[in-house]
Order: C-alpha cells, then structure tokens, then sequence
C-alpha cells in the first residue's frame, strides 16, 4: 500500500481509485478515513476484453530473453506456485518464464475476484474489502445467515418422457 506512517487515531482505508491499462501504470490509491484497505467493486469486463494479466505477458512479446536472441509470443501460464508473479509461457514451446510481480489489482486467477496486491494474493470478501472473510450465504446476502431465502415446495406429477421404445 502507499507509503504512509502507521495510523495514529483513526486509520486509514485505500482503495483503487484508478487503473489505467493503457500505460500499465501502478494504481492510484486514494486514502480515506476509515479503517481496512478496501476495494471498489467494479464491473465485469464486457466480452471478448483482453485479461489484465494477458496484457502484461503481452508487453514481452519479440524481446529476447536470458541472452538469447529468440523472440517469443507470451500467454498467461497459471500453473505456477506464486499466483502474483507474472508468470507467461511462451506460445508454441514447453516453458514459461517469470516476468517478476504481476501489477497491483491484477486478479489472483482467471476465476477468482481475489487481487494481488505488493506481490501477495488477498481475499476480497463479498464486502468488497481485501482481506475480509465476509462471505456470501445461500441466498447470495453477503454476510448473511441463510435466513432470507424463500424456499419453494411442490409436487411435480409428471409422466417421464417415453424412451423410444
């Protein structure tokens, strides 16, 4: 998180203010008064959009590496240990190389809304604070007590559709 003395009184929340793609540039933290860092929620991207952590590997693409004059194609390669590294394989080969850390807010994996944040993967709870436990219940509250679901009951009375025979 941006560079600040521990709280003294009141604590601070930081949230992503600002994610600009284009330039990958780190994100701008905004400060408020509160009292754990906190993440907007934001929406999907519409389909068909590039992932973040693909427009990353991408910027790699036809620079040589480890001395070598080859130039590669890069993908996301997701089976490595550490999610928050950049970790891209080279497309059309068996390997994939480490580009360092991921950029603060890149998503943790493709079906996760957990973020990376300074190279480590915190939750985001349904509250949409990182680091927060808070999760949604059966009837989707977030924090719920499954108490506000309305079950439905019915007798279903009909026949099977025949097989064919």
């Amino acid at each position: 998180f941006p560079e600040e003395e521990p709280c003294k009184g009141k604590s601070r929340q930081y949230r992503v203010c600002e994610l600009d793609v284009s330039t990958l540039a780190p994100p701008k933290w905004c400060a408020d008064a509160c009292w754990s860092p906190f993440f907007c929620p934001r929406q999907d991207c519409p389909a068909g959009s590039i992932p973040f952590r693909a427009i990353q590997c991408s910027l790699y693409n036809g620079k040589p590496i480890l001395e070598s004059q080859v130039q590669y194609q890069w993908v996301p390669f997701h089976g490595a240990p550490n999610l928050c590294d950049l970790n891209c394989l080279a497309v059309g080969h068996n390997f994939y190389y480490t580009f360092g850390r991921v950029l603060d807010g890149t998503r943790c994996s493709p079906q996760s809304q957990d973020l990376c944040i300074s190279g480590q993967c915190l939750r985001v709870g349904c509250d949409g604070i990182l680091g927060s436990d808070a999760q949604a219940d059966a009837c989707g509250i977030c924090n719920g007590k499954n108490e506000s679901c309305i079950f439905v009951q019915q007798v279903f009375q009909a026949a099977f559709p025949s097989s064919g025979d």
